[in-house]
């Protein structure tokens, strides 16, 4: 029932801002998202007993989500800003006179952050600032194929799931849940030929498997 409620909260004011608001506003938005997932990502490092530049990592966190925004073409000012972020660490680490062992983990951990969290939210700030106006589009596809194969898969699983899929990792997944989840990322194409009518539907449906492996 939560997840209905969830989305029955959270699902307007998201299509609002992915379709109807200025560019800006999705910008604004992912980067709110962006700081959260980045500010959870530190700390976990941070019990680890890893130091990481908390501060700095979101500055650039945020060069980057607009770098994307601006730099629709190549996405080249990512690499110039990732650069300017790694010399900016080593500086931090120097100034702090951190010994190599601190060094070394402080600056590859804050930097792996800021590319597993900032670099894959950007990837949906270049996508919706495409100059074909089919950005939002494909914005909506996506996550109608994650919420559909996420919402499936926990159902399914949950009346049917017996066998364990990998319990290392996530002890309450099943292989009935999991294919139920992938049976509901199918289903998103018969959407998904709506929100990106130029899209041929075996394309639609590969890249939805894909997603929801």
């Amino acid at each position: 029932m939560k997840r209905w409620l969830t989305a029955v909260v959270i699902v307007p004011p998201l299509i609002g801002v992915t379709v109807y608001l200025p560019p800006w506003c999705f910008v604004v938005m992912v980067a709110s998202v962006a700081a959260v997932a980045l500010e959870e990502f530190f700390r976990i490092a941070r019990a680890t007993n890893i130091k990481v530049y908390r501060w700095t990592g979101h500055v650039f966190s945020v060069l980057l989500l607009t770098s994307f925004y601006w730099d629709t073409e190549d996405q080249s000012a990512v690499f110039w800003v990732l650069t300017l972020a790694t010399i900016s660490f080593l500086i931090l680490t120097l100034q702090r006179g951190y010994k190599l062992q601190d060094t070394l983990p402080s600056c590859g951990v804050t930097l792996l952050g800021i590319v597993y969290v900032s670099i894959m939210m950007g990837f949906l700030v270049g996508i919706h600032s495409q100059s074909t106006d089919q950005g939002p589009g494909w914005i909506l596809y996506l996550l109608l194929t994650v919420w559909l194969g996420d919402t499936s898969a926990y159902y399914v699983g949950r009346r049917l799931g017996k066998r364990k899929l990998a319990p290392q990792i996530s002890p309450r997944k099943t292989w009935a849940g999991a294919i139920g989840g992938l049976a509901g990322n199918t289903l998103a194409v018969l959407i998904g030929q709506h929100l990106v009518p130029q899209a041929p539907t075996i394309h639609l449906l590969l890249l939805s498997c894909l997603i929801g492996i």
